[in-house]
């Protein structure tokens, strides 16, 4: 996470206000979650906007006209706030652009102009090649549609075989993830969203899945399903957390389930020891152990060239680059009240 300020600029906020029957909500000069500072100013603001819903506002305002900079993870929350608050009340939103005709070219292209006049997501892939759009879906709908369009339209059917199966193995092992852990077991499977965004700028390609769900560090605890089903006894699990354990400065124990529920762990150690190899794949049941769990989410990166892996869930964050150099873990005081996974990788990993 870089620690330095952005663009150089001083991060401003306005606190809300209302003229006439409209409460406005001014975004900050600047959306970013990819700095220490802003990310605090930004998943702060963002939060925020559940007073609307709290207080029964009938018309809002979201105002870009402070902001200056905003970057794709940030947006990624905001949408998926506002179209959550949209589906929970009856309230009206409309959008106040900015001044920088950038930031207002990318509110249009993410489609979260449409999302306030329609209350739900366009999900037009074919869009995608030049606007690159949020998709709102739930379970695996749209991930054949996103798959094909990166491999046909991005890489131009360029990729080998074995390119395109880390590429849709990442992908499928992602959005599952959503599906059978992010939200609670009792909630309805067309309840349980995922909002998805892949955006390319020069020959860098960004792909961005977030939830808003439990959050990793609140399901990968004794009692969930995910934890509970892991068989914490076996060697493979032992040699995969173990070296964690002692990494992290936590007790080391036979008994590793205890230790995680007995310790005070932050939620990027948290995060760290879920993506350890894949032992959420390391169960007693055999109709559990599909895919390579977190070992296809980060080799999309590792076999990529200054491939990076950013994985965000509450309050924490994991960022990986390959297995040769140790994660980089943050602990940050806002929470995104969910998960969000993004991989950068190189479109021409010469």
């Amino acid at each position: 996470m870089n620690k330095k300020k952005n663009n150089n600029s001083q991060i401003k906020f306005r606190a809300p206000y209302k003229s006439g029957k409209y409460h406005i909500f001014p975004t900050p000069n600047i959306l970013n979650i990819y700095n220490e500072e802003s990310y605090e100013s930004t998943v702060r603001y963002i939060n925020s906007l559940d007073s609307i819903i709290k207080n029964k506002y009938k018309y809002v305002i979201i105002s870009f006209a402070d902001c200056e900079y905003i970057k794709a993870a940030a947006m990624m929350i905001l949408y998926a706030k506002i179209e959550t608050i949209l589906k929970k009340s009856d309230v009206n939103i409309s959008i106040k652009m900015s001044l920088n005709n950038e930031i207002n070219k990318f509110i249009k292209q993410v489609g979260l102009v449409f999302l306030c006049t329609n209350r739900c997501s366009e999900n037009d892939i074919r869009k995608t090649k030049d606007n690159y759009p949020i998709i709102n879906g739930n379970e695996g709908e749209f991930r054949d549609d996103i798959i094909d369009f990166i491999k046909n339209e991005i890489y131009q059917g360029a990729l080998t075989d074995e390119e395109e199966y880390t590429l849709s193995d990442a992908i499928q092992e992602a959005m599952s993830n959503v599906y059978r852990h992010a939200y609670p077991k009792h909630t309805p499977s067309n309840q349980r969203p995922w909002w998805w965004m892949c955006t390319v700028v020069d020959d860098q390609l960004f792909l961005l899945l977030y939830d808003k769900g439990q959050g990793i560090p609140s399901t990968f605890t004794k009692g969930n399903t995910l934890f509970d089903e892991i068989d914490w006894d076996s060697s493979d699990v032992k040699s995969a957390i173990t070296p964690k354990l002692k990494q992290y400065g936590l007790p080391e124990s036979t008994n590793i389930a205890e230790v995680i529920k007995n310790t005070t762990v932050s939620d990027s150690i948290m995060i760290s020891l879920a993506m350890s190899d894949d032992i959420t794949r390391m169960t007693g049941n055999d109709e559990d152990k599909h895919g390579q769990g977190s070992k296809s989410i980060k080799k999309l990166v590792s076999d990529n060239k200054n491939g990076k892996l950013w994985v965000y869930s509450n309050r924490g964050l994991f960022f990986y680059q390959d297995d040769r150099t140790l994660p980089e873990l943050y602990n940050m005081r806002n929470s995104i009240e969910g998960t969000l996974v993004q991989w950068n990788i190189r479109i021409k990993n010469d």
